[in-house]
């Protein structure tokens, strides 16, 4: 319904069906060893997930994965064999970013990419979710919060390589019907979150 109508209630469009984790499931969680990751992947197996945690080194309770290794992601996938992938591995220090533009997008982007290209040819049915950040909308002009219909004005290396990798997720999705969402994330704070993340 348009700004235009009156005299009707808004009609809400439902969002389209999503695989669901209703029953125990396998979930890979890319980049789980960081502060979201950690507790991500804690609420999954608190759940009955079989969850695999990857990070890019790899500790005891992860898989080491490069995302600049499609060999890797080829691995960790024939192994895993997810039925949900959170994709949350990549640069997230805006500071970090700026520092190293280029492999910035070389990991958010580039890694994203082919991680995609991977599923797409292993698990085309998986449901992929991926991490990005209110950062791609820029600055704030005013005072009214941001709202999915606003435009993407990413003014960051950081911003601009997680609205990269967006456009990669939602091509995939209509040239191929993988099942994605895009989780657009702002300030998150918790117990344990290294001191260069507090906002």
């Amino acid at each position: 319904m348009s700004s235009g109508d009156t005299g009707a209630e808004p009609v809400a469009v439902p969002e389209p069906d999503r695989p669901a984790l209703t029953s125990p499931g396998r979930v890979l969680i890319t980049g789980a060893s960081g502060f979201v990751g950690r507790a991500v992947s804690a609420g999954f197996e608190s759940a009955g997930h079989r969850v695999t945690g990857t990070s890019t080194s790899g500790t005891d309770s992860t898989t080491a994965l490069d995302l600049n290794r499609p060999e890797q992601i080829a691995r960790v996938l024939e192994t895993s064999w997810p039925t949900l992938i959170i994709h949350l591995a990549g640069i997230q220090s805006v500071r970090d970013a700026w520092e190293d533009p280029e492999k910035t997008f070389r990991v958010n982007t580039g890694g994203t990419a082919a991680l995609l290209r991977e599923v797409e040819r292993q698990v085309p049915e998986a449901h992929f979710v991926l991490a990005s950040t209110a950062a791609v909308y820029g600055n704030p002009s005013g005072s009214q919060p941001f709202t999915e219909a606003d435009p993407l004005k990413p003014r960051s290396p950081y911003g601009a390589s997680k609205a990269a990798a967006e456009v990669l997720v939602l091509e995939a999705a209509a040239r191929t019907g993988l099942p994605v969402t895009i989780a657009r994330l702002f300030n998150q704070i918790g117990p344990d979150q290294p001191a260069g993340q507090v906002p």
